[in-house]
């Protein structure tokens, strides 16, 4: 992949929803996008609603929880880079919600990457300390 060249046409996000939330709000509603806004301006959350899609979904479940086999599918022919930064890093978290998130989501994710047709680049993020 040549760095200087690559573009962003879209930034697909997957989420989780733990509350009923419309899935712009829960991307667009973090703190990160906050200071992104206060440094860029109002213009940024339209410029952002057009490049970043956010799609419910849950690691520790195969295919990453997207049971639309039709948005699967879609994914699965334009996705070209996942990073994957799913993790809990909760030291008092229930066992099995630890090993579904942190042992077996990265190894739904790598599956999911597996199936993409136009994958150039797969990065896992650690969160351990």
């Amino acid at each position: 992949m040549d760095k200087q060249s690559h573009r962003l046409d879209k930034l697909i996000e997957i989420i989780t929803v733990p509350v009923p939330m419309i899935p712009e709000e829960m991307v667009l509603n973090t703190e990160l996008f906050g200071v992104l806004e206060e440094k860029y301006g109002a213009h940024l959350i339209p410029f952002l609603l057009s490049k970043v899609i956010p799609v419910c979904g849950d690691v520790s479940y195969e295919n990453l929880g997207i049971y639309d086999s039709k948005l699967r599918d879609e994914m699965w022919q334009e996705v070209d880079i996942i990073v994957n930064s799913a993790a809990t890093t909760k030291f008092d978290e229930r066992y099995d919600v630890a090993m579904g998130i942190n042992a077996f989501g990265a190894m739904h994710v790598q599956k999911f990457a597996r199936n993409c047709s136009k994958i150039e680049m797969f990065v896992h993020v650690s969160t351990g300390n």
